[in-house]
């Protein structure tokens, strides 16, 4: 029997048992469509999150009081940075520009409506304040955005507009924070990105009024100049710091940090998350195996009167043996081929719902023909591997044996 004849006869035998095959398969594309939505969609968020940090440039890095704790950069340092340390990192060569910024948890209030709220602090002088909102990267919804000049103004994030009954707050409209009134120049577009979403942006001059505060920043943005080194520019900075605050190395009680590395920890978390995920979901893979193995112990026990034939008739050990390979690994290969578009159409689904919900496409689908071969490739092997032993049984039998039974 030729390759292709072959072909045709498993395929006969695994149509004439339909049902049979059906169930088998369950395991298989299940387990198939988890892999492929899972994997499609964590690179899809490691896609997306790298355009969302490509677009905040990769001239700028951090700096923070070590000893960090919930809520955004510099909300729960241990360690306070002053103006002596901006001066310092002014000084570095390489660094173009530097601002000291403050974050203060604070009480929101409009109408009946009361929520807690970071503000965030936008720099007075203006090449500053263009350094603060190019890391925001906001589009604006609603009026305009906050000025190095405004006073007794703010700029809300997305979900900060947004009202509990559905209302939302408009630009002219005031709010009162921490028992002071504000005017609401401007509202940004839903960004996707909760921090920025629910941030709210006020000017240093108000900030440092209202809340009281002294030499301390939270936090200090860096921009370095046009062809410089990043990682140059941050070792010097890291160095003179360390001079300035008497500090040696390996004991700093600050942190720089890089759009690079913070996304490179965030990738090696969500890859974390993905293996997790998909260790999970391979255990539908081996119950889909063994599914496989059990039913073609079933079709040997069944065909032992149609292989005693067959061998009477000339057919040798590996041609016997090829059949029930085939017919294992053809199970494997069309759970694998369901599996792999049931996975698309789940990841695409999930895509639509965290586009409806978060209003961009940082979560998105990522799907490559490496990873749909290699899922139709494995689901194959897997079927095959499963039908070994029943077919190396089947292909044991004597002829004589087989056709008294």
């Amino acid at each position: 029997m030729t390759p292709l004849e072959l072909l045709k006869l498993a395929w006969k035998n695994l149509t004439h048992r339909r049902v049979r095959s059906w169930l088998t398969l369950l395991g298989i594309f299940a387990g198939i469509a988890a892999v492929v939505a899972l994997i499609s969609l964590g690179q899809g968020l490691q896609d997306g999150v790298a355009q969302q940090f490509n677009s905040l440039g990769t001239d700028k890095f951090n700096i923070q009081g070590a000893g960090g704790g919930f809520g955004p950069p510099g909300t729960g340092s241990t360690v306070i940075l002053s103006s002596q340390d901006l001066r310092v990192v002014e000084q570095v060569s390489g660094v173009k520009l530097a601002v000291g910024r403050y974050f203060e948890p604070a009480l929101l209030s409009f109408r009946e409506t009361q929520r807690p709220v970071f503000i965030n602090s936008l720099s007075n002088e203006p090449p500053k304040a263009e350094l603060a909102l190019s890391i925001y990267n906001y589009d604006v919804l609603e009026g305009r955005l906050l000025s190095a000049s405004d006073r007794q103004s703010i700029f809300l994030g997305y979900d900060m507009a947004q009202l509990d009954d559905g209302d939302v707050i408009r630009v002219g409209q005031k709010v009162t924070i921490e028992g002071e009134r504000f005017n609401v120049v401007g509202t940004a577009q839903r960004s996707g990105n909760p921090i920025f979403d629910s941030a709210v942006l006020m000017t240093d001059a108000d900030m440092i009024r209202l809340f009281s505060i002294g030499d301390r920043f939270d936090f200090i943005g860096v921009q370095i100049v046009e062809g410089a080194n990043l990682n140059d520019v941050v070792e010097q900075t890291r160095s003179s710091l360390r001079r300035s605050r008497g500090q040696r190395v390996g004991q700093e009680d600050f942190i720089i940090s890089t759009p690079e590395q913070f996304l490179n920890s965030l990738n090696n978390l969500i890859t974390t998350i993905q293996v997790l995920l998909v260790g999970i979901a391979a255990i539908s893979l081996l119950v889909g195996g063994i599914g496989i193995a059990n039913t073609m112990f079933t079709a040997v026990l069944e065909r032992r009167r149609e292989i005693g034939i067959m061998k009477a008739i000339g057919a040798t050990n590996k041609k016997i043996l090829s059949i029930f390979l085939i017919e294992s690994g053809l199970l494997g290969l069309v759970g694998g081929i369901i599996g792999v578009l049931l996975g698309v159409v789940l990841a695409k689904i999930v895509e639509f719902f965290a586009f409806s919900y978060f209003g961009s496409s940082i979560l998105q689908v990522s799907i490559s023909s490496v990873l749909i071969i290699s899922m139709l490739l494995f689901s194959f092997l897997l079927g095959a591997l499963s039908g070994s032993l029943p077919a190396r049984r089947a292909a044991r039998l004597q002829p004589v044996e087989a056709l008294r039974k």
